[in-house]
């Protein structure tokens, strides 16, 4: 069954919240990180063979089976045009941006990856027209939780980034460091743990409760289905509803199906304890092979309506 944290993974838009072997440990992340199993690295050998070629080029790549085309409007009008080539993986081989007025297309990025021997993937080798060439190392627990992610950001800057999950793989704590690879010492830019100073787990290991020391939103609770699935997450602002001085809160709900796709999601915003306004709601629709084809967003205080609809086309049948 198919498990979406909501606004995480698909939707991204508010509060980085998410999904190992957790118990009401409440240590910091490196040495909570360094305890979990991981999965070996690729060796040299392995990443010498990816071929991304530096200069972008819009030839279709062999390993491709899917080309999946997204289509996205704003209040009505089409706004962009993407098509994708994915692989046996699902993962993204080749995206090219098509111009909705002329049909011009230009190509975006392309990636080449190698999966471990439970098909997580472990090593990924891209080239973007924004973001540059990059290399990502991932490393995952037994559970297949991705707790370590290394290698290139923005083509320039390398980074460390380790991941805490509960006991059903909500993501709620991360360590990320980023370093200058062009300084004679590796210089540190940036050193950005999540700094916490409680958090509560229910009888099933789920995260329920964190309370932050430095983030724009003092505290987080979540709630889940009987299968463990998150079907509300609350930020509060200036410890709304908890202490003195309340200031706001954000709530999201979600819905799924009997499969467990998330279908909906509606964002409410408590501006007091007897005022809430319902200031965005979010549909989405799957085709029967589980297939993400409809998405709509509709950001109702900013009287915006984005719809993108997504279609799937089979190259060739995966090996």
């Amino acid at each position: 069954m198919k498990k979406i944290s909501i606004l995480l993974a698909l939707l991204c838009m508010l509060t980085a919240v998410g999904c190992g072997d957790i118990s009401n440990d409440k240590s910091i992340i490196s040495s909570a990180a360094d305890e979990q199993k991981t999965t070996a690295e690729p060796t040299s050998q392995d990443t010498a063979e990816m071929t991304v070629p530096t200069e972008l080029s819009a030839e279709i790549p062999a390993e491709a089976v899917t080309k999946k085309t997204a289509v996205k409007t704003v209040n009505g009008e089409i706004s962009s045009i993407t098509v994708c080539y994915l692989n046996e993986h699902d993962d993204e081989l080749l995206k090219i941006k098509v111009d909705p007025e002329t049909g011009e297309e230009t190509v975006d990025s392309r990636s080449e990856y190698l999966y471990d021997e439970n098909g997580n993937m472990s090593y990924e080798k891209s080239n973007s027209c924004i973001l540059g060439e990059n290399e990502h190392y991932y490393k995952y627990n037994e559970n297949g939780d991705n707790i370590r992610l290394e290698g290139t950001k923005n083509g320039k800057t390398s980074f460390e980034l380790d991941i805490i999950y509960d006991s059903n793989h909500h993501q709620y704590a991360s360590h990320e460091i980023l370093y200058d690879p062009e300084s004679a010492d590796n210089e540190i830019l940036s050193d950005n743990k999540t700094d916490y100073s409680d958090c509560e787990f229910d009888d099933n290991g789920n995260i329920t409760f964190i309370r932050y020391n430095d983030q724009k939103y003092s505290a987080v609770s979540w709630t889940y289905n009987e299968e463990n699935a998150l079907i509300s997450e609350t930020s509060y602002y200036s410890d709304y509803g908890k202490e003195e001085g309340a200031s706001y809160a954000l709530v999201q709900n979600a819905k799924y199906s009997d499969n467990g796709d998330l279908t909906s999601v509606d964002i409410i915003l408590l501006s007091d304890p007897d005022t809430e306004k319902t200031i965005r709601t979010q549909e989405l629709r799957y085709d029967e092979a589980g297939r993400l084809i409809y998405m709509e967003d509709n950001y109702i205080s900013k009287n915006r309506l984005t719809v993108t609809e997504y279609e799937y086309e089979a190259l060739k049948q995966a090996e």
